[in-house]
């Protein structure tokens, strides 16, 4: 969180401000040697837990800026807020691993959170009696993978294998810009969203793979985002813009790249959605 502001109450003003936050986080879970057990195997590479043994945990982003500035001929107010969050979710058997138990579950999993904010002061933004501009552009990029799979390992015995990779995303981009009492106003506002995401459970290739009773694939991607542009110009002369952008690239895919004889129920999911909430306002 970051605020900026500076003020200069004569002829020329200007007030700036830059937010600029930067995530990533990686988690990676292998089986790479020989893992034998009458019970149950778990690869696991996920957030870490809540309190009192909650659901994982969300990874959270955020930025804001806030600016503004008064002058009496010029006044010049900008903010630029920007989070951009990446993240890898790894769990898998190795080439060379041997896994022997009851069920095993290979599992990658991650959640996140991704917000930036550029704001104009109060209501004002860049005020003054001569011209004004207030500029806010706010920016959420969120990027990532989640890969459950297996290696070309040959010998994996269960009753049950499960293979899931999941992504659970949300991310707000929120930009408000503004002028009042000059006689020239400009007050251009953008928020902008961009994510992508993968999230892959595979079999992986190499030999066929038997001594298996039922296999599950699931690959489950979700991403939701609001966006949100306001330019407010009460100058003499306005001339207020509002964009707002979204460009979202996810994937869900489940996929057997080996022959697998199984003796049970096979199943291969992949889902895959995406809700965006965009709006804009310009007025003047």
């Amino acid at each position: 969180h970051f605020t900026q502001e500076y003020y200069k109450d004569h002829d020329t003003g200007a007030g700036t401000a830059l937010a600029y936050a930067l995530g990533s986080t990686t988690t990676f879970a292998e089986i790479a040697g020989f893992a034998a057990t009458p019970g149950s195997v778990a690869v696991r590479a996920t957030m870490a837990p809540g309190d009192a043994g909650a659901s994982a945990q969300r990874s959270v982003l955020s930025a804001e800026a806030i600016s503004g500035a008064t002058a009496d001929e010029l006044a010049v107010g900008g903010s630029v807020a920007i989070a951009d969050q990446a993240f890898d979710a790894i769990a898998r058997i190795g080439d060379a691993a041997a896994v022997m138990g009851r069920n095993v579950a290979v599992s990658a999993q991650s959640q996140t959170r991704a917000d930036a904010v550029a704001t104009a002061d109060g209501t004002a933004g860049a005020a003054g009696e001569g011209i004004g501009v207030g500029l806010s552009f706010a920016l959420v990029h969120s990027h990532g993978s989640e890969t459950a799979s297996l290696g070309a390992v040959e010998t994996v015995r269960a009753t049950a294998l499960y293979l899931t990779a999941e992504g659970d995303h949300l991310g707000g981009a929120t930009a408000e810009a503004g002028t009042s009492g000059g006689f020239i106003g400009a007050a251009p506002a953008f928020a902008v969203i961009a994510a992508s995401d993968a999230a892959l459970a595979t079999t992986g290739e190499g030999a066929g793979l038997s001594g298996i009773e039922h296999l599950s694939l699931a690959a489950i991607d979700h991403f939701d985002a609001s966006g949100a542009a306001t330019a407010l110009d009460a100058s003499g002369v306005a001339a207020g813009a509002a964009v707002v952008y979204a460009a979202v690239e996810n994937t869900a895919e489940a996929l057997v790249a080996r022959d697998v004889t199984a003796t049970g129920r096979v199943f291969v999911i992949a889902d895959e959605t995406i809700g965006l909430d965009l709006g804009a306002e310009a007025s003047a």
